[in-house]
């Protein structure tokens, strides 16, 4: 499937930006500008009635762009991103991020959460 032209700018803008500085520091305003101004994700945009989806735009060396979609209700399981930097942008409606602290070794019980923070678009 192609992507479109503003798609693409963006994975060559994103490319760029992991090649000058490896951190990537301009990638949550490159993701955000994006956001703000195109649609053109929306063929990427795939969803499934029964679970989130992972839909991928691009793969480079150094980053993987993705569209992931949520139904209404829809979750995805606790997990971290440990040794991975990761950044997102919201494209359409909002998104609930909930976090939990990492338990000491050996502790069992439920999780307790940390902090949640809802994203908007854009």
């Amino acid at each position: 499937m192609q992507s479109s032209q503003a798609l693409d700018g963006l994975v060559r803008s994103l490319h760029e930006e992991f090649q000058a500085r490896a951190r990537g520091p301009r990638i949550a305003e490159l993701l955000g500008n994006y956001a703000r101004a195109h649609q053109d994700w929306r063929s990427f945009a795939l969803f499934s009635p029964a679970q989130y989806t992972r839909n991928l735009v691009a793969r480079e060396p150094r980053f993987e762009l993705m569209i992931l979609c949520w139904g209404a209700g829809q979750e995805s399981a606790i997990h971290n991103h440990e040794g991975q930097d990761c950044w997102m942008g919201v494209l359409d409606g909002e998104i609930e991020e909930v976090r939990y602290p990492m338990p000491a070794a050996g502790a069992s019980g439920p999780l307790k959460q940390k902090s949640a923070q809802t994203y908007q678009a854009g």
